[in-house]
């Protein structure tokens, strides 16, 4: 399944499998990394040396600016950097990454499915999420599967689905598009204690 294409941005060779690429490629376009999604989506411009140092013998030389995105956990600022190892951050730090991944078993595939729906803000037929959601998961699923991670969010209004075609549709539902969604798994994922389960 592994194929190459040119970032839009930085022209960069771009392999459509891991860190969430395919995500991004299948949302927006072909983006090398989230740093390159945004700087396109945000319109930014590289910055000038000169302007950067203060010297003029800089003139000639463009950098990457910084670009801050919220902790999908705590909310707290990633600071994105055009480079291989800080372009496709999503959590400020591995507390915070661990926090999504531990508070319940397969909680990550909770994240990975929801970010999924979040980055392509238009109705998904469940084929196409399963594809994309099997070339960045570490495990083994089909349609099947997908379906019935899926009906938690969509019994609590999280993910909607259109049932109109022969094979349903899913989307995340737009009021939940500029949620924390790390933070959104542990509040709906983490297992209450069985005297407050008992109260529902």
């Amino acid at each position: 399944m592994k194929h190459q294409d040119e970032c839009r941005v930085c022209k960069r060779l771009i392999t459509s499998v891991g860190k969430g690429k395919q995500i991004i490629q299948f949302a927006e376009g072909n983006y090398c990394s989230k740093y390159c999604k945004l700087f396109d989506k945000q319109g930014l411009k590289m910055i000038n040396g000169a302007e950067k140092h203060g010297i003029a013998k800089y003139k000639g030389f463009n950098y990457w600016p910084k670009i801050n995105i919220p902790c999908e956990t705590c909310g707290d600022v990633v600071a994105l950097t055009h480079n291989a190892e800080r372009d496709d951050r999503i959590f400020c730090s591995i507390k915070c990454h661990r926090a999504v991944k531990k508070c319940k078993k397969n909680a990550m595939k909770d994240y990975s499915l929801l970010r999924i729906l979040r980055d392509n803000p238009v109705w998904i037929g469940i084929e196409d999420l399963t594809y994309v959601f099997a070339s960045v998961a570490p495990f083994a699923t089909n349609a099947v599967k997908v379906h019935y991670l899926l009906k938690k969010w969509i019994s609590k209004g999280i993910v909607e689905q259109d049932k109109s075609s022969s094979k349903s549709s899913y989307r995340l539902n737009p009021k939940y598009q500029n949620e924390l969604l790390g933070a959104l798994v542990i509040k709906h994922r983490t297992p209450k204690p069985y005297a407050e389960s008992l109260k529902l």
